[in-house]
């Protein structure tokens, strides 16, 4: 397998490594990587790709168990390495509230007032491993590296490009397209996909215990993501403002025409909800922070029509996003109130793209609420 080409894995049936037993929902990703320990065809430099809370830093870091020795998911090395608790295996992220990584983070500076020299991440790179094969460097949100300035990058080019022998690096990133192009270029890329919803479903279930129908709902509001779910699940400030939208969804059927300003406030009110307790990766940027509480409100709005829908099919609840919500929601009766249905999800999609592309919140939501007031009373 060229170690820069990831379409050069064969695509035959390969044995999944034991390690990455608890991996859900990725088995393109957990086959390339089992290929390669398999094989012992190892890229100096990875970078795994794809959206939040799809797993990338968890395999991440069994895969740097599998470097280190790790036979299987039980072995005493992965608790050590998934507890930072290994002196061959090092990692670095971002520092809150700040969304850069620094030089100083990845190479020893005295001068530096911020970090210590002996906690750089390559502190030891010159130094042979002193229990494993390999040295193992995990830099996760890899993106950190080239906010602020590419110094940071710019840094690591030549080392990703010839690592020592014993050196195997692992960046995670959302995109390709947030990397510097120099470092992409040097790592062998791995796509992790968005999780389906029986898989976050699986993930919270496997970790916790907690009703299925309760994990349906948390995995349906998260997107994908399993650390947002779990997060759902300890913050009920999250599931109330879901539930403001969904009193927004029930009163537009019954909107009249000039009560769609109301209808929009309430439903901006409820995004500021969100807004608050959401991750603070937007923190430093207050348009940003409330862009992604009105999008994650819409991806809510917009999860009670498609269970309007649902329900008019006649499919089982289990296909819910709102199985809690089941007993009130009234499916539509006619062919036609299920067209404006999904007329209304449309409309939603639409509005998320322009908010996405910095449109005015308030006009957006307002022209939004207008629309699907007009296809409320079309419908009846």
């Amino acid at each position: 397998m060229d170690p820069h080409n990831i379409d050069s894995f064969s695509g035959h049936a390969t044995v999944r490594h034991p390690v990455f037993d608890p991996i859900v929902g990725q088995e393109y990703a957990v086959a390339v990587l089992s290929e390669a320990i398999t094989t012992s065809r190892l890229a100096g430099s990875y970078l795994f790709v794809g959206p939040e809370g799809s797993g990338k830093n968890t395999t991440a870091l069994r895969f740097a168990a599998a470097l280190c020795g790790a036979k299987s998911a039980e072995d005493p090395l992965v608790a050590r390495i998934l507890a930072n608790n290994y002196p061959d295996v090092r990692t670095t992220k971002p520092v809150p509230p700040r969304r850069n990584i620094s030089v100083a983070q990845i190479w020893p500076r005295n001068e530096s007032p911020e970090f210590r020299a002996d906690a750089a991440l390559l502190k030891d790179l010159n130094y042979e491993p002193l229990y494993s094969p390999n040295r193992v460097y995990v830099i996760d949100h890899a993106e950190g590296l080239s906010i602020g300035g590419s110094e940071a990058a710019n840094s690591l080019l030549k080392t990703l490009e010839e690592p020592p022998g014993y050196a195997r690096f692992i960046l995670t990133a959302v995109s390709v397209t947030s990397m510097l192009p120099t470092i992409v270029s040097r790592c062998q890329i791995v796509r992790f996909g968005p999780l389906s919803r029986a898989d976050v479903v699986k993930v919270i279930c496997d970790q916790k215990t907690i009703d299925r129908d309760r994990a349906n709902l948390l995995a349906s509001l998260s997107n994908g993501n399993v650390g947002k779910a779990l997060e759902l699940d300890t913050n009920t400030t999250l599931l109330e403002a879901r539930d403001r939208i969904f009193d927004v969804f029930l009163r537009i059927e019954k909107s009249p025409a000039v009560g769609f300003a109301r209808l929009a406030e309430d439903f901006r009110n409820a995004c500021k909800i969100i807004q608050m307790v959401s991750s603070d990766e937007d923190s430093d940027s207050k348009p940003a922070g409330v862009r992604s509480g009105t999008l994650l409100g819409l991806e809510m709005l917009s999860s009670c029509f498609r269970d309007r829908l649902v329900l008019s099919l006649g499919l089982l609840e289990s296909s819910l996003n709102n199985p809690d919500l089941a007993c009130v929601m009234k499916p539509a009766q006619s062919a036609s109130a299920s067209h404006c249905v999904t007329d209304s999800i449309a409309k939603v999609s639409a509005i998320k793209e322009m908010i996405s592309f910095n449109g005015n919140n308030q006009l957006c939501t307002e022209l939004l609420m207008c629309a699907l007031v007009d296809l409320a009373r079309r419908s009846t």
